[in-house]
């Protein structure tokens, strides 16, 4: 991202490097250099009808974010973590001049720390647990994964239960592109699937035994398909998906049927499945394209994702020595070596995990003896907005 981006929303107040390089724990090579930072928008933007207003500017990656004033502080306010961060990372991470607006609120940093921040960090911290081992995390799907098409989400009955369609058709030795769906009143997604044996002999190579066997075996004879086709009202079934390319269709498709013609089966079609696993596949094929590739094959062949795991350890940390110390350390000393070594798979998640509840359980007994105040001191917060404010627009 440019800079120039930022300018069109506003001008840049505060830019830092944020993430695994500010923490101090960051692995050449692997690491992503991100950034974050504070923006102004002008007065007459603010005050107008707002259409050029905008709170955040992220690039695609979501490796560089930053925040109007407005959005950062109301952040700062409700002791969001990573706000909080941004208020405390250390001067040598910072890029460039800071604008005098946004260092009145550095310079009384210390006035935005409360305890009401100990349950946001917490429960972040453990939601990075989630993101380390959650089932549809994307770095566990297979590299093969492709993308199903509308035919894969249809099943048909087969004795208590149900079997996906294809396979049905496959038994019979049938194909879906002479199939014809047709709905079944009052049954949404409900279907009867009927057959143009006529245009398989024809156009197909032929009637397999099987499919032959099966025609038989159910009272449907070839040559009363023959006549059925030759029916100039019948003009043929058209296919559940799209013969020529199944896998790219959006839909299933229904045809006309012929008036007496009787059903195979009943098919339904999980459709709210199938939208599932197309926003999955989309969110996948970006993930893939965007991913850093030296993460990823770090973590291949573990079940979590060894970063997360060490965002988990390292926020309670912070939390432990915000309770007990009553300062937000943003840059890891002590704990760095071991922090890595979580990052770097030297721990198995069970060894984590084991020692993320004895960390936390230490974290909760030292809350019941922090000195913070419990709440922000709003008189004081409000005066430092204003002395901003007028940083802001009176000079």
């Amino acid at each position: 991202m440019e800079i120039t981006d930022i300018e069109k929303h506003g001008t840049l107040g505060y830019k830092f490097l944020r993430g695994s390089w500010s923490h101090g724990i960051a692995i050449e090579g692997v690491s992503d250099y991100d950034y974050g930072g504070v923006y102004i928008t002008p007065l007459d933007r603010l005050f107008g009808l707002r259409e050029n207003y905008k709170e955040q500017v992220s690039d695609d990656k979501h490796d560089e974010t930053y925040y109007e004033l407005g959005r950062w502080v109301e952040l700062i306010l409700k002791q969001n973590p990573t706000a909080l961060e941004s208020l405390f990372v250390d001067p040598k991470f910072v890029i460039g001049e800071v604008h005098p607006a946004v260092q009145v609120i550095l310079d009384h940093k210390q006035e935005f720390i409360s305890k009401e921040c100990f349950n946001p960090l917490l429960k972040y911290s453990f939601e990075q647990i989630r993101k380390a081992t959650g089932y549809n995390k994307k770095c566990h799907i297979p590299e093969d994964f492709q993308r199903k098409g509308p035919l894969d989400f249809c099943y048909t009955f087969h004795r208590q239960g149900s079997t996906p369609l294809q396979s049905w058709l496959d038994e019979r030795g049938l194909n879906q592109k002479f199939c014809g769906l047709v709905n079944v009143p009052n049954m949404p997604l409900m279907y009867g699937l009927y057959y143009d044996f006529a245009a398989h002999e024809r156009f197909g190579g032929g009637l397999s035994t099987k499919t032959k066997k099966f025609m038989l075996s159910n009272g449907l004879f070839p040559w009363k398909a023959k006549l059925r086709a030759k029916n100039k009202e019948f003009s043929g079934y058209i296919g559940i998906v799209n013969p020529d390319n199944e896998h790219e269709s959006f839909d299933i498709r229904l045809s006309s049927v012929l008036k007496g013609e009787k059903p195979l089966c009943f098919v339904n079609y999980n459709k709210d499945a199938y939208s599932t696993h197309c926003r999955q596949y989309k969110e996948w094929v970006e993930w893939k394209t965007k991913r850093n590739k030296a993460r990823f094959d770090m973590n291949k062949g573990y079940n979590f994702d060894a970063k997360n795991m060490c965002e988990t350890v390292r926020l309670i940390h912070t939390g432990i020595e915000l309770a007990r110390d009553g300062v937000f350390n943003v840059e890891r000393t002590w704990d760095r070596d071991f922090l890595l070594s979580i990052k770097q798979h030297k721990m198995t998640y069970e060894e984590i995990m084991a020692y993320a509840n004895e960390k936390k359980a230490e974290f909760d007994s030292l809350i019941d003896k922090c000195t913070l105040p419990d709440t922000i001191d709003k008189v004081k917060v409000e005066n430092i907005l204003i002395e901003a404010r007028k940083q802001l627009y009176l000079n």
